[in-house]
């Protein structure tokens, strides 16, 4: 939860902050008076991205500001609308044309499990993508079907380059924008799905 009150803990260092800032500023303008100069400069942060996923993620997990939910048959994941346009074209096409679910609470979502759905969707708020040789012949074309490119890149190197003494997955390139699954199991029986997929540029 949002609250200001639990952010009064980190007063005392924001002030101290505050004064040391205030005293280098003012030696700056001395200095700028005198004749140095403080030439402008962006500052860049590696972890400002990744702290506003994990509050976003912490906001979908407590179904706070969450304006729409994703069902899968008969489970629901609450999610924002705009962090996932920002992830998938699927999503920012249904979010902004004219379709009937832009104004829907909930959109049915076909063609995929609900397992397959709750990890993806972590995907989405986490950039973190669980990937097993009995999850990934369903995960590989749901991503596909949801235009998740970052899901699809992160699962498509983890099918290149994983194996199994049990099971083996692989990739193959076929004409135009698509690629072949094949998936052999314990038993030896070979199970071929070919989908549809994003160009990986």
């Amino acid at each position: 939860m949002c609250s200001c009150s639990s952010y009064s803990h980190c007063l005392p260092a924001v002030e101290t902050v505050l004064r040391s800032f205030n005293g280098s500023w003012s030696s700056l303008r001395s200095g700028g008076a005198s004749g140095g100069n403080m030439a402008p400069k962006d500052i860049m942060t590696n972890s400002h991205a990744k702290s506003i996923l994990n509050a976003m993620n912490a906001l979908r997990k407590s179904n706070t500001l969450c304006d729409i939910t994703l069902r899968v048959n008969t489970a629901d994941f609450p999610a924002h609308r705009i962090v996932l346009a920002a992830c998938s074209d699927y999503f920012c096409a249904m979010f902004t044309s004219e379709l009937a679910e832009k104004g829907k609470s909930f959109v049915d979502i076909q063609g995929l499990t609900a397992s397959t759905m709750e990890i993806l969707l972590d995907f989405v708020y986490t950039e973190t993508v669980l990937v097993t040789v009995e999850n990934v012949q369903e995960l590989l074309p749901a991503a596909c079907l949801l235009q998740l490119k970052g899901a699809f890149r992160c699962i498509h190197s983890k099918v290149r380059s994983g194996a199994s003494t049990q099971r083996c997955v692989q990739v193959h390139p076929l004409k135009g924008a698509f690629r072949c699954i094949h998936y052999k199991g314990r038993s030896g029986a070979s199970i071929q799905r070919c989908v549809q997929v994003l160009p990986l540029k």
